[in-house]
């Protein structure tokens, strides 16, 4: 029987990655040192989303790969698994057909599989993916209003400048005249190779530098 302990930062979510890294760190070894024991393998993956599938977690997959019966994998918290219900699942899935155990380190629900805490666990799972869900449609609806206030989201489109006040977007007359001369040319019969060319050789070049077919084919597109 082993302990294996699975950590992992989450993409953009914690300003201080190595502090939570740590945080979860200590909250498993001290699960793992009250179970009599201080030995432990250790996974980490890092910098990805949390609703990600565990087939794009190579360190996810090389912990459950490692276990064989008897062993337990220890989390520190549930929504470590991430925030997909069917994500959790299959995971969870996985760490059962090696005939060993998912446990959690907090606490926060019992690590035994009593008819209880197995419907806590999904319980969780479906509050999680729910929260995800409702931060999502929030975030969205957020940036609907600054669009129709003309209001910067991101990245700046092609045709337009920042306003001085650093928010509101304004139209670039350069940048739409070479909108413009880009459309024309394409009713012209002009390809796109051609039309890139063109306005490098007019040293109307993009925001990095020279046009290509791909960068300009954006631009018309209005991406």
């Amino acid at each position: 029987m082993k302990y294996v302990i699975y950590l992992i930062i989450i993409k953009g979510k914690y300003t201080e990655s190595a502090l939570d890294l740590e945080a979860q760190r200590e909250m498993c070894k001290k699960f793992v040192r009250e179970q009599g024991s201080h030995e432990f393998h250790e996974f980490i993956d890092k910098g990805y989303s949390e609703a990600v599938s565990m087939q794009k977690r190579p360190s996810l997959l090389r912990a459950i790969d490692s276990l064989i019966e008897g062993d337990f994998l220890v989390i520190d918290k549930r929504n470590r698994l991430g925030s997909d219900i069917i994500v959790n699942a299959m995971i969870e899935s996985a760490v059962i057909r090696k005939k060993a155990k998912l446990v959690l380190a907090c606490g926060d629900v019992r690590n035994d599989d009593e008819p209880t805490s197995f419907l806590m666990k999904r319980m969780m799972g479906a509050f999680s993916e729910y929260e995800r869900l409702i931060i999502g449609a929030s975030s969205r609806l957020a940036l609907q209003v600054k669009k129709s206030r003309n209001e910067r989201v991101g990245y700046i489109p092609y045709g337009f400048g920042l306003h001085q006040d650093g928010v509101h977007l304004k139209l670039d007359d350069e940048e739409l005249f070479n909108i413009n001369l880009m459309k024309q040319l394409t009713i012209d019969g002009f390809s796109l190779r051609q039309i890139a060319q063109h306005m490098n050789n007019c040293k109307r070049f993009n925001r990095n530098g020279l046009w290509n077919h791909v960068s300009l084919s954006r631009v018309m597109k209005g991406k």
